[in-house]
C-alpha cells in the first residue's frame, strides 16, 4: 500500500513538472501572441459544436482563423452574436434571406465581403434600395441536408426569416466521415468541455491534438478520398468509363449524388424543411452547387448530370423554387471558378453571386 502512496505521488509531481510549465509557456505565448486580421487566433473551426438539439453551431462572438483557399494568408473569420457569419443583425429589414449550407456557403476560404451571402445583399441593396434587404449566412461547415434541417427549426427560425435558400451540394445526403460530430466528440469529450480543467491551454491544446490525430487515422478517411489520385489524373475528361470508376471511388463524397439509395435521405429531410417553412409562412427556394468535374466535362457523358434532375423532380414536387447553376458556370468556365473539386475562387464567387442574385431578384 505504501508502494502505492508513493508511485502515485510520483504520478502526481511527474504530471505537475509537465503541465505546469508547458501551461505557462502557452498562456506567454498567446498574451504576446495578440488577436488581430494579421496575426489571427486558432483554427476557428474550434468553435464549431453541437447543441442539445444536434443543431450544429458556433460559439457566438468567436473569430479565428481559416485556411484561404488560395494559399495567402489566413482569413479571419468573426461571428456574430447569434453564432453566424458576418455582422450583427439589422433591426427590422423589410426581407430577411436566409442561406443554409455547409462550407460552400460559409466561405471560410475568402473574406466576407466575397461571400455569396455578403455580394447577393450588396447587390440586392444596389438594384432595390427601398427593399431593405438582408442576407444571412448560417453555412456551417461539413453540414448535410439532416443539419439543414435541424439548423433551420432550431436557430434560423428565431431570426424570422422571409426566405430560406438551401445551398444544396452533392454530398448532403450523408455524412461520410467528418460532417462535425459524426465521426465526433464521444461522451467523455463532451464532459471535459465541460470541466475546469478545459480551461488549462496544455488540455485544449492536447484534446485537439488528439482529434487531429483520430481524424487523419479515421478508418472510413482513405475510402472518402480514394478518388482524389483519379481526379488528379484528369483521364475522365474523355474517358466515359473512368469517369464511371470516379464515380464508384467518390461514393462517400461528392459521387453520393449518382447513388440511388441515397435519395430518400434527401427527400425525406427536404419534405421536413418545406413543412416548416410552410408552418411559418417562409418561402423556399434551393440551389444546386455542381462538382467542378460538371462543369470541365464537355462529351456528353449519359449520367453526368442526374443530381441536378434528380434534385429538380424532388423540388417541383414539394413546390420548392429551384436554380441549377450549371448554365451559369458553363458560360463561365474559361475563368478560374474552382479551387477544388466544389469551393469558390473569389472569381468563381463573383459569377455565382451573379447569378443568383438575378435569379432570387426576378423571382422574388
Amino acid at each position: 500500500m505504501k508502494k502505492l502512496v508513493y508511485y502515485f505521488f510520483l504520478f502526481l509531481v511527474f504530471i505537475l513538472m509537465f503541465f505546469v510549465p508547458a501551461e505557462i509557456f502557452l498562456r506567454i505565448k498567446k498574451h504576446f501572441s495578440p488577436e488581430s486580421d494579421s496575426n489571427p487566433a486558432g483554427s476557428i473551426h474550434q468553435y464549431f459544436y453541437y447543441d442539445s438539439d444536434g443543431c450544429a453551431r458556433i460559439r457566438p462572438g468567436s473569430k479565428g482563423k481559416h485556411i484561404s483557399y488560395r494559399g495567402e494568408k489566413p482569413v479571419f473569420i468573426k461571428i456574430n452574436s447569434i453564432g453566424i457569419r458576418g455582422p450583427e443583425l439589422r433591426k427590422h429589414p423589410k426581407l430577411r434571406i436566409v442561406f443554409l449550407g455547409d462550407s460552400v456557403v460559409f466561405a471560410g476560404g475568402v473574406p466576407f465581403e466575397y461571400t455569396l451571402t455578403a455580394q447577393i445583399e450588396k447587390k440586392m441593396s444596389q438594384a432595390c434600395p427601398e427593399k431593405d434587404i438582408e442576407c444571412l449566412n448560417f453555412g456551417v461547415t461539413d453540414s448535410g441536408i439532416s443539419q439543414y434541417y435541424l439548423k433551420l427549426k432550431y436557430h434560423a427560425l428565431e431570426v424570422k426569416p422571409d426566405v430560406v435558400v438551401i445551398g444544396f451540394y452533392l454530398n448532403d445526403s450523408r455524412s461520410p466521415q467528418g460532417f462535425l460530430g459524426e465521426e465526433g466528440k464521444v461522451k467523455w469529450e463532451q464532459d471535459l468541455e465541460k470541466s475546469p480543467f478545459y480551461q488549462w491551454e496544455i488540455v485544449k491544446t492536447y484534446h485537439q491534438c488528439f482529434r487531429k490525430w483520430r481524424y487523419t487515422h479515421h478508418p472510413e478517411l482513405k475510402d472518402r478520398f480514394k478518388w482524389v489520385r483519379r481526379y488528379l489524373g484528369n483521364k475522365y475528361l474523355e474517358d466515359e468509363n473512368d469517369w464511371n470508376s470516379l464515380l464508384e471511388e467518390a461514393e462517400f463524397d461528392w459521387g453520393a449524388a449518382w447513388k440511388k439509395e441515397n435519395w430518400t435521405t434527401i427527400e425525406n429531410h427536404l419534405g421536413k424543411i418545406n413543412q416548416l417553412c410552410h408552418d411559418n409562412q417562409i418561402r423556399l427556394f434551393l440551389v444546386c452547387f455542381p462538382v467542378s468535374l460538371q462543369i470541365s466535362i464537355q462529351k456528353p457523358y449519359l449520367n453526368l448530370l442526374d443530381p441536378q434532375e434528380k434534385i429538380r423532380r424532388i423540388c417541383a414536387r414539394f413546390g420548392i423554387v429551384y436554380y441549377d447553376l450549371i448554365p451559369a458556370l458553363k458560360r463561365n468556365q474559361m475563368k478560374p471558378i474552382f479551387i477544388d473539386q466544389c469551393h469558390l475562387t473569389k472569381i468563381g464567387c463573383d459569377v455565382v453571386s451573379q447569378a443568383l442574385f438575378e435569379w432570387l431578384k426576378d423571382t422574388l
